[in-house]
């Protein structure tokens, strides 16, 4: 055995003594546990000021992808119900109407979760999840987060489905699939193939499986179906396809994976 441990070790060991000794280690824990999470959330703030800042003058003449930022890192650190929070709203609203994409998925998204029963506040986020669509497959959120991405397929045919939109739910998962790889064929594959638990009728997975450029994971997929439910399934992603080229008149398909 090495005389030499690394500092991951050391650093385990330190941990386990001073979890042994009782009470008086398990404070000591908690106490330098809370003061590397108060430095962070100092050093976080400093960034937040500098960029809302950087950000403000920017804002003061309208452009729209400071507007929204600017907005969107309040909304992140608001209490509800403050004058910050609607202050945040104002300004990421207004980036939104200026056309920011960015400020639309993140507007879009507040707006669902916060009112997600309000059917004003569904109509009016839909078109804002189809513009930014357009733009990219997903977008990231204002502040230091470590949350993940928006994603304006995923949240475009949650609500779609849920207000019995379904028409235009499939037409915009097949986009996510074509467009983004959302959901990706390892995934669909899964979902496709005669084990998979998730579908109880495999067709509709079987036709965005072969929506997908891996051969791959459609062999997976198919492998051991009824002849008959695979025809279906390709007669399925040929109108699948042709909706999605129909779609991208009005709206284009995305230039870029993730903004900004």
């Amino acid at each position: 055995m090495t005389p030499f441990l690394s500092s991951r070790v050391r650093s385990g060991l330190m941990v386990l003594a001073l979890a042994l000794v009782g009470g008086p280690g398990c404070a000591l824990i908690l106490h330098v546990a809370q003061a590397g999470q108060d430095a962070k959330d100092a050093v976080h703030s400093v960034q937040r000021n500098a960029r809302m800042a950087w950000l403000k003058p920017r804002a003061d003449k309208g452009d729209p992808a400071a507007l929204a930022e600017l907005g969107g890192i309040m909304l992140s650190t608001a209490d509800q119900g403050t004058p910050d929070e609607q202050r945040g709203l104002e300004l990421l609203s207004s980036g939104a109407d200026k056309g920011d994409a960015r400020g639309q998925a993140v507007l879009a998204e507040w707006s669902l979760n916060h009112e997600p029963n309000n059917p004003s506040v569904v109509a009016r986020s839909i078109p804002m999840l189809q513009r930014a669509a357009t733009q990219a497959c997903r977008f990231k959120r204002y502040g230091i987060t470590s949350k993940a991405p928006i994603s304006p397929y995923h949240t475009l045919v949650y609500f779609l489905e849920r207000t019995e939109r379904m028409d235009e739910a499939r037409l915009w998962e097949a986009r996510g699939v074509m467009h983004c790889k959302e959901p990706d064929a390892q995934l669909l594959a899964r979902q496709a193939s005669v084990d998979g638990s998730r579908w109880s009728k495999p067709l509709p997975a079987l036709a965005l499986l072969l929506l997908t450029d891996s051969p791959a994971d459609i062999k997976a997929g198919t492998a051991g179906h009824d002849p008959a439910l695979l025809e279906a399934a390709r007669r399925e992603a040929a109108r699948l396809r042709e909706l999605v080229a129909r779609s991208e008149h009005d709206y284009p398909a995305p230039t870029r994976q993730e903004l900004p």
